[in-house]
């Protein structure tokens, strides 16, 4: 839905921290790159979820919590 549209909807961050690292598109569909962000939070920092959904992942890659 276009922004301003009837039924569009404003999802707030999960997590009330600033952004350590942003979205990176990748050269190319199997390329690396950054597909999401990466928020710069402590240890025990609550995180809410910004929609109804379902988690797919969580869990540690190469020593970094993801979720």
């Amino acid at each position: 839905m276009a922004p301003g549209s009837a039924g569009a909807v404003c999802l707030l961050p999960p997590v009330d921290a600033p952004i350590a690292r942003p979205f990176d598109a990748p050269p190319c569909q199997w390329c690396a790159g950054h597909r999401g962000l990466t928020y710069d939070v402590g240890v025990g920092t609550a995180v809410r979820a910004a929609a109804a959904g379902t988690v797919t992942f969580s869990g540690i890659v190469v020593e970094v919590r993801y979720v």
